[in-house]
């Protein structure tokens, strides 16, 4: 079945009216004894069993499958989705539904729709669409160090830098080294209307296998992880050192190399 249902041209007619006709106008009409059933029926095009299941109250709920969660466990949901992007680690796709998994399996429920009871991307979809505080964004990578940086660190560089400023510029020298790599980015599940959504991490990214000899696949891993071999070993960074005057005086690059042994060309 199609995400978005749409209707076949010459399929069975299904609620071609309005609520406001059929509570406001038609069902008042027949309370009030102006139009018999069958007379709103014909005059306000609403089938007559229609009216009668609305008259005596009954299919009061939602069309479609129950409910698996309530309305307070998904808030509990969104209000944990929104913590964990506050604290700088938000969630992606697949680790709200572990995050799902995890708590089906607590509370001791086993829902036969969810494969191993971890919902499918559909209900990710439907619960994003519902929720519409949340939308999914691509975050970028930072240091644990960078995140941490508050406003009064900012105003003490601003104040310091004050007082370099008033030193000759040939004096004043600026070195770097370890050009790092893009370890790429992934969409994250953030609160509507985040600018710039940041996830931090220290991760390498490499090719990584079993012990069989099975290509897993291209993840992100802690580099204190002994649980996979890297056959192609990690993409983190590549050290240049140079320096540089605010005089524009720059002196030549030295960039150092993993191997022992180089070619002379």
């Amino acid at each position: 079945m199609p995400r978005l249902y749409k209707r076949k041209p010459g399929s069975r007619n299904y609620r071609n009216y309005t609520q406001e006709n059929l509570e406001m106008m038609c069902l008042s009409a027949i309370k009030e004894g102006c139009l018999s059933q069958r007379k709103a029926a014909e005059q306000f095009k609403i089938p007559r069993r229609t009216i009668l299941n609305k008259l005596k109250k009954r299919y009061t709920g939602k069309p479609g499958h129950l409910k698996i969660f309530s309305d307070e466990e998904e808030m509990f949901f969104v209000q944990c989705i929104l913590k964990f992007s506050d604290f700088g680690f938000p969630l992606d796709s697949f680790d709200l539904r572990m995050i799902i998994k995890s708590y089906l399996t607590r509370t001791g429920r086993s829902v036969r729709i969810y494969k191993n009871n971890v919902p499918g991307k559909e209900w990710l979809t439907s619960f994003l669409r519902k929720h519409s505080e949340l939308t999914m964004r691509f975050a970028s990578n930072i240091k644990r160090v960078r995140a941490g940086i508050t406003s009064q660190v900012l105003k003490d560089y601003i104040n310091n830098l004050s007082e370099v400023l008033t030193v000759s510029l040939l004096k004043i020298f600026g070195t770097g080294s370890n050009l790092t790599d893009n370890p790429g980015q992934k969409k994250v599940i953030v609160k509507r209307g985040t600018k710039y959504p940041e996830k931090i991490r220290n991760t390498s990214k490499g090719r990584f296998y079993n012990a069989d000899n099975e290509d897993i696949q291209n993840i992100f891993l802690s580099r204190h992880s002994k649980d996979f071999k890297n056959r192609t070993g990690p993409k983190s960074s590549i050290s240049v050192m140079f320096a540089g005057s605010a005089a524009s005086e720059l002196f030549s690059p030295y960039t150092v190399y993993k191997s022992s042994c180089l070619w002379t060309t």
